[in-house]
């Protein structure tokens, strides 16, 4: 018999409800501090052909190569 885990909690909101504090704390200490909020505008610019590989290996269920980033 195995030992009882805890139970999961299936929203997305309740698994990652931590992570969603920290990244609003972080956001709400960038406004009172000025710093500049990350991730930014580029970060996302970034991760958009990583998004675009993943929905088409899910619709076509092969895997996706990415170009290789060159900066």
């Amino acid at each position: 018999m195995t030992a009882a885990a805890e139970p999961y909690l299936p929203f997305f909101l309740e698994r990652y409800s931590d992570s969603y504090e920290v990244e609003l704390d972080t956001f709400a200490q960038s406004i009172q501090t000025g710093a500049p909020c990350k991730p930014d505008l580029q970060d996302g610019f970034e991760a958009l052909p990583l998004a675009n590989a993943a929905l088409e290996s899910a619709q076509t269920g092969n895997s996706v190569k990415l170009a290789q980033k060159t900066s």
